[in-house]
């Protein structure tokens, strides 16, 4: 004898969905986090980078946040005035 096959029913729409809104939350979440995870680990990998890189300055002979001064006028135009 043969087995009838049961027609296959549909799944109801908002169900569906549900199930398709669930795994797009789900996702979201995944990636805020790997996210933060990453954004927290930045900081320290910019100190590290930025210490690397003033001690290497350092050991070149280049002077770090140097003020930079006008050049001194001559004496001989101090003060006077054309007639």
């Amino acid at each position: 004898m043969t087995s009838k096959k049961q027609p296959v029913k549909e799944e109801p729409f908002l169900n569906t969905v549900a199930r398709k809104l669930g795994y797009a939350a789900g996702t979201f979440t995944n990636v805020a986090q790997e996210l933060t995870e990453n954004l927290s680990t930045l900081p320290k990998a910019v100190s590290t980078k930025v210490r690397s890189t003033a001690g290497t300055a350092l050991a070149c002979g280049v002077v770090v946040n140097s003020p930079r001064r006008k050049p001194a006028r001559p004496l001989a135009h101090r003060g006077r005035r054309s007639p």
